[in-house]
């Protein structure tokens, strides 16, 4: 009876063993497919967190263009301010005197006349202008501009229609690298 006794106990150390085993391995199968629904779902997460930040990135650059070209457009009207809006000959020159001071590079490029020899005699009449359109050009901080620039004499007046071409260099230096008269009405 002893020996049965210890074979019987023997077998149920072995079911034991054998249950625990299986227990284990169960324990162990739930957590690997856990870890495997984890990190599905961090890479997922990974997924969606690169998307949006790649439209954070694309919404950022497009702010960024947005400030260059708004900085462009800005120091353009400065300068039309200056160049195209006068009232006597006096005030045109005192104006290129600030344009060569405050936009220094317009008057090294000399595409812009900003020398005094375009200062008249006589009366001057007034000059007024208007930007009638704006285009954004994909080069960055680059636009494109048509002005119609209005001169008023005592018995005339004439009608110039500008293409401005500016970009931003260096830091808050306006370039203007084209600007030609494209129709002149009298």
């Amino acid at each position: 009876m002893d020996r049965k006794r210890i074979q019987t106990i023997l077998i149920m150390i072995g079911i034991v063993i054998t249950l625990v085993g299986i227990n284990r391995v169960y324990s162990l199968y739930s957590e690997n497919k856990s870890l495997q629904s984890e990190l599905f779902s961090k890479r997922q997460r990974a997924k969606s967190v690169k998307k949006y930040n790649q439209k954070i990135t694309a919404k950022v650059n497009a702010e960024q263009l947005y400030v260059v070209t708004q900085n462009t457009i800005n120091q353009s009207t400065k300068f039309y301010d200056l160049f195209l809006n006068w009232s006597s000959w006096g005030q045109y020159s005192d104006h290129l005197s600030v344009i060569k001071n405050k936009f220094p590079v317009i008057s090294e490029e000399r595409i812009v006349d900003t020398s005094s020899f375009t200062v008249g005699s006589g009366s001057s009449g007034t000059s007024t202008y208007e930007v009638d359109d704006t285009y954004i050009s994909p080069t960055k901080g680059s636009i494109v501009q048509l002005v119609t620039q209005t001169r008023q004499f005592d018995t005339t007046s004439a009608t110039i229609q500008w293409f401005v071409t500016s970009r931003m260099v260096g830091k808050n230096q306006l370039e203007i690298t084209s600007m030609k008269a494209i129709r002149s009405d009298k």
